[in-house]
């Protein structure tokens, strides 16, 4: 196992976040510095500006040739005009360097979101870089070094990245920033997206030359799944596992049938729906499991059925060669990276109005959930009786639905005993009403 060195760079990571300096904080560092500047200048302007105004009414009272007095007095207000305009252009320049916001997106190809901080980490395959954007949308350089990566999947607190030149797959501390590990993919020599088994850990990488790559995300280790010429095409580009049948579905760039992969036998390799479309980048999954697939032909987000059994419908359309897609349970979005336009899109999922979901302050509907942290057992308990339509969803630390429970009574005990150790989400839903309580799962 071969450790990075990143050597195209020469930043040193903040010691206190373990992130680079952006270029953002960069500018809000400027701004600052500018900011006390000008307030000194401002205090001082005012206090000669006083001074001023006290000498001319002195002049005006004391002196006896008058027309020096009116010379005297054109000359202080003069001064006072320059200094006021000199004043208004200083603050003008600094409210607008104060409030620019940077663009880091160069390239912009595969997505990832945490749920637990509320922010996206996106890859540039243009300049190797893993860039974070928080919840206020400021940019930060999280990684750099990478070669041309592409697909990227948070698990617990890794970031796994897929690259190319040549084909690897890195392991990154999220919290740290830090590379735990990587591996060369000898058997490819070009590297796309994937997607994660919560219920097995392993993860699933396609290769474009027609192969499937399962990772053991525990041990950082890999076998080939599926090679090439068994089942999937040349030019696949991204899956999504679909964790109820066990099967994995492949879509491609060229137009073709969608593929599908009986996670428990890789030899067993069938054909779906054939969409008719080609150029597909990546892929996610709603919470009642349709599948949302990114297309440069057309520049649209086509939405699958959850088993690929019949044509897809167009979901969305107006982007500028999509390619990242990920679900954001918290706003119920669906985030797009354009990789044409070096810029984020967000689809809204909601009909109904649920698109801003509670926080843990607010308890609309007055529920009561324990133990947190929680080892195997985890009770709800409603104050009022749960109508028809509450349901409760339990998502992964990065976005992924784990379970969907329909509500019938006052109170609702889960068995987590088979849940990986770490952070999740419990988003319960009635009507256009939603809660959401981070849970962690000992």
């Amino acid at each position: 196992m071969i450790k990075l060195s990143n050597p195209s760079h020469n930043e040193e990571k903040d010691s206190t976040t373990g992130e680079f300096p952006s270029t953002n904080n960069q500018i809000r560092s400027i701004s600052w510095w500018l900011q006390y500047f000008a307030g000194w200048y401002i205090n001082i302007s005012g206090w000669l500006n006083t001074f001023f105004f006290l000498v001319f009414e002195f002049n005006f009272c004391h002196m006896f040739d008058f027309t020096e007095t009116i010379i005297h007095q054109s000359k202080i207000i003069l001064i006072m005009k320059k200094n006021f305009m000199l004043t208004v252009f200083i603050c003008l320049f600094i409210g607008c360097n104060a409030f620019s916001q940077t663009n880091l997106l160069n390239g912009p190809e595969g997505i990832t979101f945490d749920i637990t901080t509320k922010s996206y980490f996106v890859t540039n395959a243009n300049n190797g870089r893993v860039i974070k954007i928080d919840s206020l949308q400021n940019h930060s350089i999280f990684y750099q070094g990478l070669s041309v990566p592409m697909g990227i999947e948070l698990i617990g607190d890794s970031l796994f990245v897929a690259s190319n030149d040549p084909s690897t797959i890195s392991c990154i501390d999220i919290n740290t920033g830090e590379l735990l590990g990587d591996m060369t993919i000898t058997e490819s020599p070009s590297m796309a997206h994937m997607d994660y088994d919560p219920t097995t850990g392993y993860l699933y990488v396609i290769g474009q030359a027609g192969q499937v790559f399962k990772i053991n995300t525990r041990t950082l280790s890999y076998n080939v799944f599926v090679n090439t010429g068994h089942g999937v095409v040349n030019g696949s580009q991204t899956c999504i596992v679909d964790t109820a049948s066990h099967h994995l579905y492949v879509f491609s760039w060229p137009i073709t049938f969608v593929r599908c992969v009986n996670l428990n036998d890789s030899s067993d390799v069938q054909n779906m729906v054939n969409p008719l479309t080609g150029q597909y980048i990546d892929c996610t999954k709603d919470p009642d499991g349709n599948i949302y697939v990114a297309s440069w032909q057309g520049n649209k987000i086509q939405k699958f059925a959850p088993d690929c059994s019949v044509l897809p419908e167009v979901f969305a359309t107006g982007f500028n060669k999509p390619a990242g897609l990920v679900y954001n349970p918290l706003e119920n979005v669906i985030a797009v990276c354009n990789f044409g336009g070096n810029s984020l899109s967000f689809v809204s999922l909601s009909v109904t109005g649920i698109n801003n979901p509670h926080n843990d302050a607010s308890n609309p509907m007055e529920i009561e959930l324990f133990p947190n942290p929680v080892k195997d057992i985890l009770t709800i308990n409603f104050k009022d009786h749960p109508t028809i339509d509450t349901h409760i969803i339990i998502f992964d630390g990065y976005g992924r639905q784990c379970k969907k429970i329909d509500i019938r009574k006052n109170k609702v005990v889960i068995d987590l005993t088979t849940m990986p150790q770490g952070r999740y989400v419990a988003e319960i839903r009635r009507g256009n009403k939603v809660w959401v309580k981070k849970i962690i799962k000992l």
